[in-house]
């Protein structure tokens, strides 16, 4: 048993030798020394936003709008049979009826009557809707009232 436990040993050791020898053959590279055929087309060093990498104000972009009432965790329902707690389905309905009034809003004072082109709605980990809409408009769905946050994503 004796000779297990010294083969067991030594291979935590080997193991353990591996990996520190990893960690000190890595060499961070600095991007800005690389000729410039190595680089992607397109790609930064240093990365500062370039006017190509923000959408024009019309073009369309993927966004979630964050609402300020909490989601249904930020009040503190579990995510665990959250089906079967009557308490936590009504205020996720209070939310979605809250996301409607947002939605309205927004059409109205923002996009002048057009429809906002909605992609899903979330309640449980955060409050806020998935849009698509005109990059432009996006600062502006902000200032409505009950909207917190804009986060933008890909452009479309």
């Amino acid at each position: 048993m004796t000779n297990g436990k010294t083969n067991l040993r030594f291979l935590a050791v080997l193991l353990t030798l591996c990996m520190v020898l990893t960690l000190l053959a890595f060499t961070p590279v600095d991007p800005s020394i690389l000729p410039e055929d190595l680089l992607m087309e397109g790609s930064q060093v240093g990365g500062e936003e370039t006017a190509a990498d923000v959408p024009a104000d019309d073009e369309e972009v993927r966004a979630i709008i964050i609402l300020e009432d909490p989601s249904l965790v930020d009040r503190g329902y579990s995510t665990l049979n959250l089906a079967d707690n009557q308490a936590a389905l009504t205020y996720s309905d209070k939310l979605m009826a809250g996301q409607e009034v947002a939605l309205q809003r927004i059409q109205t004072q923002v996009l002048k009557g057009q429809p906002l082109d909605v992609a899903y709605r979330f309640t449980i980990g955060v409050n806020g809707i998935a849009i698509t809409a005109p990059y432009g408009k996006l600062a502006e769905m902000e200032r409505v009232p009950g909207v917190k946050s804009g986060v933008s994503g890909a452009a479309i």
